[in-house]
């Protein structure tokens, strides 16, 4: 006969932590046609999509600059460009997500500095928006790693503009991390039946 044996512990010795790489990833998820590749090594990368893949229960597209034990101790500059070089190539996005992980960041990986080189090396990609930003997996959580990459988004992709606040019957909504798909689409609905037009981000609704 079977024994239910009861922990006498009332918490988990090795809880799971959603790091704020994930949550940058997440956060890029809700842009139209982007891509996230986080900067750090593949294990980095599939912990994370087995993560989402198993919470949205859909395909998520995540990609990786595959560091390894070479690219870690010597550098991992070219894993980024031709990481970027090839994701703008073979999928041709409208954005991609740059969230670094805490193997990147201990190492000291510059991803403006890079994202700058990469620009500059293929013009032909100016095209294609490219958001970097510094999410170590050490530091914060997935709420503060979603709250950085919305933070960037605004910085790399609203243009600087004198007509703020022209557009009328315009709602902007920046969505928390806590809010799930099914919340965005009822927000959505909302500001609709009042007769405005809602502008979320990020849109993981959609």
């Amino acid at each position: 006969m079977s024994e239910i044996i009861k922990r006498s512990k009332p918490l988990s010795v090795n809880p799971l932590k959603a790091s704020s790489t994930l949550g940058a990833s997440l956060a890029f998820l809700g842009l139209r046609r982007a891509i996230p590749m986080m900067h750090g090594s593949q294990g980095c990368t599939a912990f994370g999509k087995v993560f989402f893949v198993r919470h949205f229960r859909e395909p998520i597209p995540l990609q990786t600059t595959a560091m390894d034990h070479i690219a870690t101790v010597m550098n991992s500059d070219e894993n980024v460009i031709e990481g970027l070089r090839t994701l703008c190539e073979k999928s041709n996005p409208d954005v991609i997500g740059l969230p670094t992980t805490g193997l990147a960041e201990t190492q000291g990986s510059d991803v403006q500095r890079l994202l700058r080189q990469f620009r500059q090396q293929y013009p032909q990609y100016e095209h294609i928006a490219i958001v970097p930003v510094n999410t170590p997996d050490y530091a914060g959580s997935l709420e503060s790693g979603f709250a950085q990459a919305v933070e960037a988004i605004i910085d790399a992709l609203v243009p600087v503009s004198s007509s703020v606040g022209r557009r009328r019957r315009q709602v902007n909504v920046l969505a928390g991390a806590a809010l799930t798909p099914g919340d965005i689409e009822v927000i959505r609905d909302w500001i609709e039946a009042f007769g405005l037009r809602a502008v979320i981000l990020p849109d993981l609704g959609d």
